[in-house]
């Protein structure tokens, strides 16, 4: 298992920011991970990407023995980088999203709550790649902070 550290976005960020930082995020770890699961309850009122959700239906997993629909969508990372834009803008909005490391096979990806609680397992390395993306989008690098260890 590599070295990595908790971060999450810093308290003051906009929503604008967490949305940045949201994105560049799982920009950098997309290749990583083994599955991606977002969250699609309610998107679908959300105007400005009202298709979205709806492109994103065909990756909805059935219940365990049930003809009913989870309400995540599921990605496969390599099957499914068609779709990562439609994902990208809908992860400030969602209740819930995770990304699963199949190199760690540990969670290292959580926005939840419309970004109101953010969690980034990341390497030095991946931490300074995002730290860029972050300033290419326009955002500052500072913005990505590391977690408490209690």
């Amino acid at each position: 298992m590599r070295e990595r550290r908790s971060f999450t976005i810093r308290g003051d960020a906009t929503p604008r920011e967490i949305a940045s930082a949201s994105k560049c995020v799982l920009l950098e770890l997309w290749d990583e991970l083994e599955f991606f699961d977002i969250d699609l309850a309610g998107l679908e009122a959300q105007v400005d990407y009202e298709a979205h959700p709806a492109a994103l239906e065909h990756r909805r997993r059935r219940h365990f023995l049930s003809k009913r629909l989870d309400t995540s969508a599921h990605l496969l990372p390599g099957r499914d980088d068609d779709l990562l834009p439609l994902v990208l803008p809908l992860l400030p909005l969602t209740v819930g999203s995770t990304g699963f490391s199949r190199i760690d096979r540990c969670v290292v990806f959580g926005v939840d709550d419309e970004g109101s609680v953010c969690v980034f397992d990341l390497t030095p390395e991946q931490l300074r790649s995002v730290r860029d993306r972050l300033l290419a989008d326009g955002a500052t690098r500072d913005l990505l902070v590391p977690m408490r260890q209690h």
